[in-house]
């Protein structure tokens, strides 16, 4: 499953205040590091003479996602918040696999979505130290420093995660491609309002916009939608003030 669709599936928690990752970007170490998790040590280790499994299986495995068919066709995921325990196997598994870049930035999203923000910011920068020419692991940083007021930082990334889309070797499929471009664009776009760079924001919106009438989720169009018509309305009372 790719970190696009990863992404998707967040919505509406994640774009309703562009917030699902959030919060401090520094501070003390965290309370939890891969290298110490107790026990269970083997959980990403395979069996001598097995075949290795892959980081997409695995990573499925320690969420507990689950798939089946979609009324409407295709494949759904869903996958349950995650707990204490998913973390700990999270950890084990990367004391296996220490330099597995995408097991990283899974544990990262868990880290996120259970409000650990310091444990999340440093799995996703060591996700981007393994794989510098990986996309996701910038946008997502760019998301926690956005929440927690490092707009530099945030439009910094996100415009490091523009720029390696074109090249990223793990989306390799064209859709997925224009969902993690749609998806950083969207970012960048509320990274620059919060600059105080309007014009700036509402290219990357329209652009982010664009994107999305591209798409098969009519969701993610709607809330894109919204989101224009909330700048777009904002603008409009702007200029009456003035006038």
């Amino acid at each position: 499953m790719s970190y696009a669709i990863r992404v998707l599936a967040a919505l509406p928690a994640l774009w309703g205040s562009f917030a699902l990752l959030a919060a401090h970007a520094q501070g003390s170490p965290p309370r939890h590091s891969p290298e110490a998790a107790p026990g269970g040590a083997k959980f990403g280790a395979q069996p001598p003479g097995s075949d290795p499994e892959s980081t997409d299986a695995l990573i499925r495995r320690i969420e507990g996602t689950t798939e089946r068919k979609s009324p409407h066709g295709g494949i759904e995921y869903w996958t349950p918040p995650p707990t204490e325990r998913t973390l700990h196997r999270f950890r084990a598994a990367i004391l296996a696999r220490p330099r597995d870049a995408e097991l990283r930035a899974a544990y990262a999203d868990a880290l996120s979505q259970r409000s650990q923000w310091r444990e999340a910011v440093e799995q996703y920068g060591k996700a981007t130290e393994l794989k510098p020419e990986w996309e996701y692991p910038h946008a997502q940083l760019a998301n926690v420093l956005l929440d927690s007021g490092k707009v530099d930082g945030s439009i910094a990334e996100f415009r490091k995660a523009l720029a390696l889309i074109p090249a990223d070797p793990t989306e390799t499929d064209p859709v997925d491609r224009t969902q993690g471009e749609l998806l950083a664009r969207w970012g960048l776009s509320q990274a620059l309002l919060k600059k105080g760079d309007r014009p700036g924001a509402r290219a990357e919106l329209e652009k982010a916009l664009s994107l999305a009438r591209q798409q098969p989720s009519e969701q993610l169009l709607h809330q894109l939608e919204e989101e224009w018509s909330k700048f777009t309305r904002s603008r409009k009372r702007r200029h009456s003030r003035q006038r």
